[in-house]
């Protein structure tokens, strides 16, 4: 069986060749990744603006474009941790360019129960990740693990226990 790779728009542009109508558009082919059928995608200020079947041309294309993976809770990646008081924007742009070039176009950065100060912290950074022109799109928001987790004794995994506590309103205004 072959091994498709799922490989994003951004993906596709940085690497393969691309034909570009103008300045502000672009035209991709491939592989549908649902029936391999030949496709081309119109893109125009980094907006797809049509996907058409393009007559089987199986020696001058060799890329399958698919719909980008969508991780919902990443606690990190390439050696950047979301929940690491001393984490960047620039952890936060290499964490996820690593993640376009293996296919996941969207994710939730995850941060583990903490201190709230270290909550504070990430939280802040990862919000100014958000922001960023080049990879805020890929981050629509965070997985928060706690520290609003019961407090009695039994299996919590990672979550200690001095960092579990009741839910603050005032937190979430």
């Amino acid at each position: 069986m072959k091994i498709f790779v799922t490989l994003c728009i951004v993906l596709i542009l940085a690497t393969f060749s691309v034909k570009g109508a103008s300045s502000d558009t672009l035209t991709v082919s491939g592989h549908n990744y649902l029936d391999r059928e030949t496709i081309s995608i119109q893109i125009c200020d980094g907006k797809i603006i049509s996907i058409n079947r393009l007559p089987d041309d199986t020696s001058s294309v060799k890329i399958y474009v698919a719909p980008g993976l969508v991780d919902l809770q990443i606690n990190g990646y390439l050696g950047f941790d979301f929940s690491d008081p001393k984490l960047t924007i620039d952890g936060v742009r290499s964490a996820t360019k690593a993640l376009w070039k293996v296919g996941v176009t969207s994710f939730l950065p995850t941060i583990c129960t903490n201190d709230h100060a270290v909550y504070i912290k990430c939280l802040s950074t990862l919000s100014e990740a958000r922001d960023d022109k080049e990879i805020g799109l890929s981050i629509p928001g965070f997985h928060l693990e706690g520290p609003y987790i019961s407090p009695l004794e039994g299996f919590r995994g990672s979550h200690m226990a001095k960092y579990i506590r009741q839910p603050e309103w005032n937190e979430f205004v």
